[in-house]
């Protein structure tokens, strides 16, 4: 038995040293276990960070991608400035007031609008039309009538102009208005009127004059803002004449505007009356030594220049060659 259980114990020592100890097993695989765990939680803590930096990426990514969808849904500035609609000149037209229509005289469509001349004077009527058309200049987006000068003015010579007025029957121009002229007769003031024939007459000169710078003096000559002044022709004259029913206007003295010759037209009538110092042959009441008086006409068929007169004292239509004589100027 002693024999048997020593053999016994060798036997168990060796086998205790060729099989490992459970615990020491249990350890160890405890420990692998441990390291395996966490070798296994290590990894699926790198795999969670990769797969949390992919959906960090991804995230990135999807929000590139929403930033590049914003980027392209915002409007692109030149692509719009360059696509942009831009009213028609007809539309500019319309909302600059004007109308846009063609003109077949100039063969081109024009953006235009009437303009009524600004108000006349009161005492007035129109002479040209009352109203004139700007035209609109796309370029600078402002109205023009090219230079055209629209001003509402007087005027009742020349060539009949847009906006221009002249004075109503009854009244006369006088630089500044249209007013009213008194009858001419011996005692009114002028300058004044003669309805009769409807010449307006100025003062007497001061003085007398030679025909040349009696022509002149007339031309220039301006009175109570009244201009436009003439010497007066024979027939112009002759409606000053009065009281002798031979040289007044429309009498049987055939010398005339339209009939100047001393040998055709000069007949008796043209005497005139009986001399007479009251001054009863002139409207102004002129007479004595003060009563010839010049005419523009010359006597046609003179064989030197003589000019037509008429001599107020007896009414007579006569000629001459003097060198003075009295200037009053009609218009």
């Amino acid at each position: 038995m002693v024999f048997f259980a020593a053999c016994s114990n060798k036997t168990t020592r060796e086998i205790n040293e060729q099989i490992p100890d459970d615990s020491e097993s249990e350890t160890n695989n405890s420990e692998s276990e441990t390291d395996s765990d966490a070798d296994s939680s290590s990894q699926d803590s790198e795999n969670q960070n990769d797969e949390e930096i992919s959906d960090s990426s991804d995230s990135a990514d999807a929000d590139t991608d929403d930033s590049d969808d914003d980027a392209d849904s915002q409007p692109d500035d030149d692509t719009d400035s360059d696509t942009e609609i831009k009213p028609t000149e007809a539309e500019k037209c319309v909302e600059a007031g004007g109308t846009y229509d063609y003109f077949a005289e100039d063969d081109l469509t024009k953006c235009y609008k009437t303009v009524d001349c600004t108000p006349k004077p009161e005492n007035t009527e129109w002479r040209g039309e009352q109203s004139y058309n700007e035209y609109y200049d796309f370029d600078s987006g402002t109205w023009t009538h090219f230079g055209q000068n629209y001003n509402t003015e007087y005027g009742d010579t020349g060539e009949q102009k847009v906006c221009q007025f002249i004075c109503a029957d009854g009244f006369e121009w006088n630089g500044l208005a249209c007013q009213t002229l008194p009858e001419c007769s011996a005692s009114s003031d002028t300058p004044c009127k003669d309805s009769s024939s409807g010449l307006i007459w100025s003062a007497k000169a001061s003085s007398t004059m030679t025909w040349s710078n009696a022509k002149s003096y007339c031309e220039s000559y301006s009175e109570d803002g009244l201009s436009g002044w003439h010497l007066p022709t024979i027939s112009e004259l002759r409606t000053l004449i009065q009281n002798c029913s031979g040289t007044v206007t429309g009498g049987s003295c055939g010398v005339t505007d339209s009939c100047l010759s001393y040998n055709s037209c000069r007949n008796d009538a043209c005497s005139g009356c009986s001399s007479d110092s009251s001054g009863k042959y002139s409207k102004f009441g002129e007479s004595g030594t003060v009563s010839y008086f010049w005419s523009s006409s010359i006597v046609s068929d003179a064989s030197k220049d003589l000019v037509w007169i008429v001599k107020f004292s007896s009414g007579s239509v006569d000629f001459g060659s003097i060198s003075y004589a009295n200037v009053r100027c009609v218009r």
